[in-house]
């Protein structure tokens, strides 16, 4: 077999998955009968998945086959290779018939990457996939039994499948089972292993007397009308099995049960929602992260006598499936357990059948599956080499009683504010790893830096080597997911510790570059092409704290440990962050403009602008909302009803008096007035004061300066010079220091910083706060060692500009930004 030179070699489909990061999977299993030519199935990604084969037959190009076994492996293109005449040919199933595209088979590597180039920018398939093809068939069955159980469904759609797939081997005649009638029919063909798998023992005799009628048992012999490729079960379920049970169950889940004739019921939108915590992982990145977890093993892990494997939310089975899967890849040899726990019946059902099917397609591996329904916080988890897991993300207030009790029972001390149940998940996992035992796993991203992680972020620091962080910004990777995915890896630290543990491995990705970074993990590369869209790099342990774990792109990271090198203080050691007031009820306290002067004018002193998202814009604050805030020195100045009416009579005429009721009620005000605010924040507020202002979520251009000190800072935040002035110096809100300040906060540098430390909402915005914000590095502007006044005095000019809503050009600003930090800042 030739070589190119540099270790690739053009005919070897294992050459191919290497050099391209991708993973490789024989097309068939050991147990199917082999087909001439070298088979393979190239995968990562939906795009850039690929099936290769490698043969001389020159038929074997324009024939059925090649878009059939691509098709029903979930595969948009197959890549065919002539070796004897050195060709290559490319075909899409949704292409039309005869289409073919033709190349020189590559001769060198770059050639190979230029193909998976043209399949990653190839338009989604025009039809339906296989996987739609067999949801279609999986809603007429559920709607042609009578049992409203889901799991019946799931057992029929297995029935069906392993039969089609003994009609295609020739082990069932297709005529015999084209004309069966019933789901007691179709069990008598199957083999006992069979019913075995599906748990035909399970099916009441109301299912078994169901008669499915014969489209259904035709359904997956007859060619796709729109494709004419024919279904190969075995490739359906050896391939693409995760994504189908998931979508099953996704169905499960989401759709309110109609009544359709028992007829090929068209494809519609599913109605009903899905619970939040619900998700199923991608096979792809269960993949990576099963790579990650047996790469981090040390080697005699995985050349023992046996490997014990958990999953302990383990769904449809696709982290203990890819898991076998690698095992077979590296040749183990010894006993493997694959161990599952959830709560769904149907999870555990589809796991079964799936892990089942796959011990069957390694026949000469000893494997042991036990998947159970239960509690896995509950559960017994013994100490297996590896955990792989993608736990359920649900915050405390959204856990049932009995689930916050559990919670707080596996986490002990380390349960306060907000806990997670994915915290306790992982929590139960690293004290369940023995020595060198790994565990890979999903969790949300903000587990990665919230306040209420970090006692929980430093015990498993101190329990376990962190080897792996990772993070895919966006919520688009997760179907019906609107948390942001993350994920770690962790190693059981050996007693006593030796060596020096090594640097962390962090990965980075935009949404829709997950896979592109993912094969780069997988290839070990330290640099990508478009180093803004995906990353792979390391950082050295020092450069994490259990203040934050969150990963973050190499540059912003490289510029954080510049400014620490450089010793930039940070904002809390400038400015106290103090969180705005609370009002309780904003349709009531807060009036507009218009609004406040509908009233008389000695009832509108009672109330101050505000400081809010909705005022504070492009850096400038505009007072055009006002807030009920009766308060002075000595707190508030309507202490009773009576005061209260006679003072504000038009005011509480039109919105207290109205309202009395919902106000009395909120929790803040109990054992207060009913008209005070749910928190005033008065320690601070009560009296005017200047001040640099912020809103709650925000970013360039959410920062200004209250040069009246007449504004009450509303869900933001408001910052306080914190220094003392020295010996001489004029104080802060006297100096030209807040208009520089101020400058320097609407910058793209310091929008870039905040990226460091602040995590982004949904839309997009950063968290401003204050746990957040005072870690982000800010020059100290007041000391002229290190700061010139000249700077000072350029960016208050700056500032003053962007107070009067004159947003001066950006890259001006930038660059005196830029000289602030006094250090060069990685682009």
């Amino acid at each position: 077999m030739a070589s190119n030179g540099n270790g690739w070699t053009p005919f070897d489909p294992r050459s191919w998955a290497r050099l391209l990061g991708l993973v490789h999977v024989p097309m068939f299993g050991t147990s199917t009968e082999r087909h001439e030519g070298k088979h393979s199935v190239l995968l990562d990604g939906e795009a850039s998945s690929f099936a290769l084969s490698v043969t001389n037959d020159v038929d074997f190009v324009n024939g059925d086959e090649p878009l059939s076994w691509s098709w029903s492996a979930n595969l948009r293109h197959s890549v065919i290779i002539n070796e004897g005449r050195s060709e290559m040919f490319l075909r899409r199933w949704d292409a039309p018939t005869g289409s073919v595209r033709r190349f020189r088979s590559p001769r060198n590597a770059r050639g190979a990457a230029e193909l998976l180039a043209i399949l990653e920018k190839a338009p989604a398939p025009r039809v339906d996939d296989v996987i739609l093809f067999v949801l279609r068939a999986f809603r007429i069955i559920r709607n042609s039994l009578t049992s409203a159980d889901g799991l019946d469904a799931i057992r029929v759609l297995n029935i069906l499948l392993l039969g089609a797939d003994a009609v295609l081997r020739e082990r069932i005649a297709e005529e015999e089972w084209s004309h069966l009638r019933t789901v007691q029919d179709a069990l008598r063909h199957l083999t006992h292993p069979q019913l075995e798998l599906v748990r035909a023992d399970a099916l009441s005799r109301k299912v078994l007397q169901t008669t499915l009628g014969e489209s259904l048992f035709e359904y997956f012999l007859t060619p796709e009308p729109a494709t004419q490729c024919r279904l190969d079960p075995d490739l359906l379920l050896r391939h693409a099995s995760g994504q189908l049970y998931q979508e099953a169950h996704l169905r499960l889940e989401r759709e309110i049960r109609q009544l359709h004739l028992t007829d090929l019921a068209p494809d519609t939108v599913p109605t009903g929602l899905l619970t939040k915590d619900v998700r199923f992982t991608p096979p792809v990145l269960a993949r990576s992260l099963v790579e990650q977890a047996f790469d981090a093993a040390p080697r005699d892990v995985l050349v023992k006598t046996s490997v014990e494997i958990l999953d302990p939310a383990c769904g449809s089975g696709v982290f203990l499936q890819e898991a076998l899967r690698e095992l077979a890849q590296r040749e183990f040899r010894g006993k493997i357990t694959l161990r599952g726990f959830d709560t769904s019946p149907i999870s555990c059902a589809i796991a079964r059948f799936c892990l089942g099917r796959a011990k069957e397609d390694t026949p000469g591996m000893d494997v042991s599956v036990d998947v159970r329904q239960e509690n896995s916080l509950k559960a017994d988890w013994g100490n297996p080499d590896f955990i792989l897991m993608n736990p359920p993300f649900v915050p405390w207030e959204r856990m049932g009683v009995e689930d916050q009790d559990i919670v707080q029972q596996v986490l002990g001390t380390l349960a306060t504010y907000r806990a997670d149940i994915a915290m306790a998940f992982i929590w139960r996992a690293a004290q369940s790893l023995r020595e060198n035992a790994v565990l890979a796993s999903v969790l949300p991203t903000p587990l990665f830096e919230t306040h209420s992680g970090r006692e929980w972020r430093e015990k498993l620091a101190s329990t376990c080597d962190l080897l792996l962080l990772g993070r895919f910004e966006g919520y688009g990777f997760f179907r019906s997911s609107i948390v942001e995915p993350g994920m770690l890896v962790l190693k059981g630290k050996p007693e006593p510790r030796q060596g020096t543990p090594s640097a962390i491995r962090v990965i980075m990705a935009k949404s829709g570059c997950e896979d592109l970074a993912l094969r780069a993990l997988r290839q070990k590369r330290q640099l990508s092409a478009e180093p803004t869209h995906w990353d792979v790099f390391e950082i050295q342990r020092s450069s994490i704290s259990p203040a934050s774990w969150m990963p973050r792109f190499r540059h912003v990271m490289q510029r954080v440990e510049a400014l620490a090198s450089a010793g930039v203080p940070a904002v809390a050691d400038l400015f106290d962050v103090r969180q705005g007031a609370l009002t309780g009820n904003n349709g009531v306290f807060v009036l507009s403009a218009t609004e406040l002067a509908q009233l008389p004018k000695k009832e509108r002193t009672f109330f101050r602008p505000i400081a809010s998202n909705s005022t504070i814009h492009d850096g400038a604050l505009e007072a055009k909302e006002f807030v009920f805030y009766p308060y002075g020195r000595d707190g508030l100045l309507l202490p009773t009803e009576t005061e209260l009416r006679a003072r504000v009579r038009d005011y509480f005429t039109r919105y207290l008096e109205p309202n009395r009721k919902a106000l009395a009620g909120r929790a803040d005000v109990r054992n207060r007035e009913w008209w005070d605010l749910s928190r005033p924040r008065l320690a601070w507020q009560r009296l005017p004061r200047r001040k640099i202002v912020s809103t709650y979520f925000g970013d360039r251009g959410s920062f200004a300066y209250d040069r009246t000190g007449e504004f009450v800072v509303l869900q933001g935040y408001g910052w306080s010079w914190r220094k003392r002035p020295g010996q001489g110096r004029r104080r802060f809100e006297e100096s030209l220091l807040p208009w520089a300040y101020l400058a320097l906060l609407n910058s793209r540098v310091f929008e870039d910083l905040l990226e460091s430390f602040c995590p982004r909402v949904q839309g997009g915005q950063y968290n401003l706060s204050r746990r957040f914000v005072d870690r982000v590095y800010l020059p100290d502007l007041s000391d002229d060692l290190r700061v010139t006044g000249t700077l000072v005095e350029e960016l208050a000019t700056m500032g003053r500009r962007i107070d009067a809503g004159q947003m001066p050009e950006l890259e001006s600003l930038d660059t005196l930004a830029a000289r602030a930090f006094g250090t060069p800042l990685p682009a």
